[in-house]
């Protein structure tokens, strides 16, 4: 029913189907309609006595077996998922099963909590691997707006700078040399006003005058605050001098220019 609604991609672990000329008839409509099918395993199925280490393998073996099973069926088109809650585990686990096959890979740290919980380990498990060049699909998990789930996962993109979509900001903590009493308030506006943006482009707002120039430096377009005017710059060299007042509006303008 699902593949005939249209949809992109199936969910099934075949060692739930146990009527062979069912998963077949299943493999087969989804092999007609061009519909991938992933598999895998999770922390839920494991026996919780086994360590860290051991868990990871058995959740690998597992994943790969789903896989086989649907292979048997003559269907390819896989995407394989291990996923735990545990970051350290989840990790392993994926190498284990990246290391011995070439199916398509999703990434998740399952059940990974409220909203800052499930940013932090998300993007620890995710992103390490992503970085070693592993995983093709990823998915937050947040006990919270499903919507916060798809911002997190292109924010991580854009960080790894493996998708380029709208603004990012290079901004500096706040320290002594900070000529803004307000550079957290003008940080916040400035993220609101970026929304607008949908082209790839980076916007710095620094504290200061005396480091910011050269810190923002990789920036497309940047202030560099001072108590009474700012520098803007453009791909690190500066253009003119800008009133406080100005700041926002005038990153906003000149992002759009770029």
């Amino acid at each position: 029913a699902s593949i005939e609604a249209g949809v992109d991609k199936i969910r099934l672990n075949a060692s739930n189907i146990k009527d062979q000329a069912m998963l077949r008839e299943v493999a087969r409509t989804a092999k007609s309609a061009s519909v991938p099918i992933r598999v895998g395993a999770n922390l839920g199925s494991m026996n919780p006595d086994l360590t860290r280490s051991e868990r990871a393998q058995a959740l690998a073996e597992e994943a790969l077996r789903e896989a086989r099973l649907l292979e048997e069926a003559d269907f390819h088109d896989i995407v394989v998922s291990v996923k735990s809650s545990d970051v350290r585990e989840m990790v392993e686990a994926v190498r284990i099963v990246a290391g011995c096959s070439d199916y398509p890979l999703h990434l998740g740290v399952t059940e990974a909590g409220p909203l800052r919980q499930s940013l932090v380990k998300s993007s620890a498990g995710i992103g390490s691997l992503l970085l070693d060049g592993i995983g093709d699909t990823i998915r937050y998990s947040i006990s919270g707006d499903p919507a916060l789930e798809v911002d997190a996962a292109w924010m991580l993109l854009a960080g790894l700078d493996l998708r380029r979509h709208g603004a990012q900001i290079v901004s500096c903590p706040t320290c002594g040399r900070c000529e803004v009493p307000d550079i957290l308030s003008l940080v916040a506006q400035l993220e609101e006003r970026l929304g607008e943006i949908v082209k790839p482009v980076t916007v710095a707002l620094m504290g200061c005058v005396v480091n910011g120039v050269g810190e923002g430096k990789a920036a497309d377009v940047g202030i560099a605050c001072g108590r009474d005017q700012g520098v803007l710059f453009v791909r690190g060299e500066p253009v003119r001098n800008i009133e406080p007042s100005a700041f926002i509006d005038t990153l906003i303008a000149e992002a759009n220019k770029l």
